[in-house]
C-alpha cells in the first residue's frame, strides 16, 4: 500500500524514475502475496500509473505491457475505466483514434449496467474519440449525456473531462463562444481539484477556441501555462499539442516567425514519440501556408509532406480538408 501511494505521489511530483522504482517494487511485493491478501490492495490503478510513467520516460513497450495488466486485474467499475483509458492513450498519442475507440468500447462492455457514473465517465472518453474521428452527431450525444450525468451526481473530476471535450466539439460545430464557456468551466474544476493534466487540457483547448473566436491575445496566459505544465510533466505529446495551439495563436497575432518555429518544434516532439501522421499533416500544412506567404520555396516540400501524411490518417475526409487549405493558402480555411 505504501509503495502504491508513494509511486502515485512521486508521479504527481513529476519524478518519473522514482515513481517507476516504487511502483515496480510495490507490485513485485503484491504479486508474492497470497490471493486473499492481494485482493485487499488496488493493484489495477498502480499498474495503470506505472504504464503512464513508462510512457513519459519514452519506453512505450514497457508502458503497453504495464497498461495491459490492469485490464486483467481490474475488479471494480472505476478500476475498469482507469485501465482502459490508460491503455487507449498509447494509441491515441500516435493519432490512431479508431484503435482507441475499440479499446474504450471493450471497456464499456465490461461495465455493469448499474455503474451509471463510471459508464458516464467512459462515455465521455468515447465521445472524445468520436470528436477526433469527426463523427460529430454521435459525439454530441455521448458528451452531452455524459456531462449531464456527471454534473448531476457531483462527480467533478468526470465533469471536468466531459466539459472540456464538449467545448472542443462545440467549437467544431461553429458554436465558438459556447465552447469557451464550457472550457472555462472545465478549467475552474481542474484548478479546484489541483488536477495538472485536466488544467493542461482545458488551457490548450481554450487557446484554440479563443483564437478561433478572434481573441488570440486573450489566449496568451493559457499558452504560457500550457507549455509550462507539459514540460514539467515531461509529456512530449502534450507539449507538441501546446506548441501547435501556440503556433496558431502566434500566426493570428501576426508573428509568423514564432509560428514557424513552434510548428517545427512540434514536429520534433512528434518524431520523438514515434510519429503521429494526423498531427504531423496539420503541422506541415500550416508550415506550407506560413512559408508560402513569405515566398519561401520550401513551402512546396511542406505541402507534399502534408498531403502524404494526411492520406495515412483514418479520419474521414482528412486528405480533402488538408488539400483545400493548401490550395487556398489560407490556414483559417481549415475546418476544425
Amino acid at each position: 500500500s505504501y509503495g502504491f501511494e508513494g509511486g502515485e505521489r512521486e508521479g504527481r511530483m513529476f519524478d518519473h524514475a522514482a515513481a517507476i522504482d516504487l511502483l515496480e517494487r510495490a507490485l513485485a511485493a503484491w504479486r508474492r502475496l497470497p490471493p486473499g491478501d492481494a485482493a485487499r490492495y488496488r493493484a489495477s490503478g498502480a499498474y495503470a500509473r506505472l504504464g503512464a510513467q513508462y510512457l513519459l520516460r519514452g519506453d512505450e513497450t514497457a508502458a503497453t505491457a504495464a497498461c495491459r495488466n490492469p485490464i486483467a486485474a481490474a475488479r471494480t467499475a472505476d478500476e475498469i475505466v482507469e485501465a482502459y483509458v490508460a491503455l487507449r492513450y498509447i494509441s491515441y498519442r500516435h493519432g490512431d483514434f479508431e484503435a482507441g475507440l475499440s479499446i474504450l468500447a471493450e471497456g464499456m462492455a465490461r461495465l455493469p449496467p448499474d455503474a451509471a457514473v463510471m459508464r458516464a465517465r467512459l462515455q465521455a472518453e468515447i465521445g472524445w474519440s468520436l470528436v477526433r474521428l469527426r463523427r460529430l452527431p454521435e459525439a454530441l450525444e455521448a458528451l452531452a449525456g455524459a456531462a449531464g450525468v456527471l454534473e448531476d451526481v457531483g462527480d467533478r473530476a468526470g465533469a471536468m473531462t466531459a466539459l472540456d471535450a464538449l467545448g472542443v466539439l462545440l467549437r467544431m460545430l461553429g458554436r465558438v463562444e459556447e465552447s469557451v464557456v464550457q472550457m472555462e468551466r472545465s478549467l475552474a474544476l481542474a484548478l479546484d481539484l489541483h488536477d495538472s493534466r485536466g488544467e493542461l487540457y482545458a488551457r490548450i483547448h481554450l487557446v484554440g477556441s479563443l483564437t478561433s473566436a478572434g481573441h488570440p491575445a486573450r489566449a496568451r496566459p493559457h499558452v504560457e501555462r500550457s507549455l509550462e505544465l507539459a514540460r514539467m510533466m515531461g509529456d512530449r505529446y502534450l507539449e507538441s499539442v501546446a506548441a501547435w495551439k501556440t503556433a496558431e495563436m502566434s500566426d493570428a497575432l501576426g508573428d509568423t516567425e514564432a509560428a514557424i518555429r513552434l510548428r517545427r518544434h512540434e514536429l520534433d516532439l512528434l518524431a520523438g514519440i514515434g510519429g503521429n501522421a494526423h498531427n504531423e499533416a496539420l503541422a506541415h500544412a500550416h508550415l506550407a501556408v506560413l512559408l508560402g506567404r513569405a515566398g519561401d520555396p520550401a513551402a512546396d516540400e511542406e505541402a507534399s509532406a502534408a498531403r502524404e501524411l494526411a492520406h495515412r490518417s483514418e479520419v474521414p475526409g482528412y486528405p480533402e480538408r488538408i488539400g483545400r487549405v493548401l490550395a487556398l493558402g489560407d490556414w483559417s480555411a481549415l475546418e476544425d
